[in-house]
């Protein structure tokens, strides 16, 4: 996902502080609830996986909200995300 700072970024980055002190959860949902409540200003695209995944180019991907290693890789290769080749 791609984002730029913006006013509109910075007041949803306070609303997330504000409830996770409030009610500590896991922020990356909490993030993606911000980003569709249909009051949120906050622009933001979803990069093209053909444009930014290259063989040649190390593209780092987090999966912190998916328990355990399986899980992970099972969740990043069910969306094309991960490759079984080494370096």
């Amino acid at each position: 996902m791609g984002i730029r700072p913006s006013p509109s970024l910075l007041a949803g980055w306070d609303r997330l502080i504000v409830q996770m002190d409030r009610h500590p959860q896991n922020e990356q949902q909490l993030f993606e609830q911000i980003l569709q409540d249909p009051h949120s200003e906050i622009r933001h695209v979803f990069l093209e996986k053909r444009k930014f995944w290259r063989r040649k180019n190390i593209v780092m991907i987090y999966a912190n909200w998916m328990v355990g290693v399986k899980a992970k890789v099972q969740g990043l290769k069910f969306h094309g995300l991960f490759s079984d080749t080494s370096c």
